[in-house]
């Protein structure tokens, strides 16, 4: 379950789409009616909006901030992809909001965790009770996957040496190529727990080719999102009890779990 503050925040997050469509678009009462047209006009006005409730007063019509513009950008597409996950009947027929819909922040990429950090984070991931945020942070960590990787995953990505090991054939997005990657015992050993478990499911779409495709992480007929992803990891470091600076949970990302690959 979310913390009570991390509600708040996706609420705050969600909140502004549900004033523009009932501003722009009163004529849309449901998310199936939802069409693309609707998502760049929110991308748009989502740039030069103000702040909005209590900080309005205080930001006196200041227009928000970079990263309050990406946070919204990103629980809106988590939101749609995890209702057309569950298998929602108001969820749009295709997928509306894209990864290049995303604003990018300019600023460093995180650092990786130091060693002791990484493997207090670690044992708590071992204990999550969601079988695909434990498996899927282990693969991440353990093949130094980004998000986008571990997801486009394919049935048969795991290959079989024999004497020179067992690697992992990794899709390289737009570039229509892959990259082999050696694996421990322990991440082969994820991989085949959810192969294990996974059962048989019907090839889907994939985003970018449209070619029916085999993927890995899939459930109900449905590919999985990085928001059990993201999830999961916020349990695993708030069980672990790190703590940052002014005593609040340690902040924690999936980029910075695929800089620390397992030996």
């Amino acid at each position: 379950m979310l913390r009570p503050k991390s509600v708040e925040s996706l609420i705050n997050d969600l909140l502004p789409f549900a004033d523009y469509l009932t501003t722009h678009h009163p004529e849309v009462t449901s998310l199936d009616g939802l069409d693309r047209s609707h998502i760049e006009g929110f991308l748009v006005w989502n740039r030069t909006r103000t702040w909005r409730g209590q900080r309005a007063a205080a930001g006196a019509g200041r227009t928000i901030s970079m990263a309050v513009i990406q946070s919204t950008v990103l629980s809106l597409r988590n939101l749609l992809d995890d209702i057309t996950a569950w298998g929602w009947e108001q969820a749009p027929p295709r997928r509306l909001v894209f990864a290049a819909d995303v604003p990018k922040l300019d600023q460093p990429l995180p650092r990786a965790l130091a060693p002791d950090v990484d493997g207090v984070v670690m044992n708590a991931v071992a204990g999550l009770e969601d079988p695909f945020a434990r498996i899927g942070l282990t693969v991440l960590r353990g093949a130094g996957l980004r998000v986008g990787e571990l997801l486009d995953l394919e049935l048969g990505s795991v290959v079989d040496y024999g004497p020179a090991g067992t690697w992992l054939k990794v899709p390289l997005g737009k570039l229509a190529t892959e990259r082999m990657v050696p694996l421990s015992a322990a991440t082969v050993a994820a991989l085949d727990e959810w192969s294990g478990g996974r059962g048989v499911c019907r090839p889907l779409p994939h985003p970018r080719t449209g070619a029916l495709t085999d993927f890995l992480f899939v459930a109900h007929g449905r590919r999985l999102g990085q928001t059990r992803l993201r999830n999961g990891l916020l349990a695993a470091v708030e069980q672990s009890g790190l703590r940052g600076a002014g005593g609040a949970p340690l902040v924690v990302t999936p980029h910075q779990l695929r800089h620390i690959v397992s030996a």
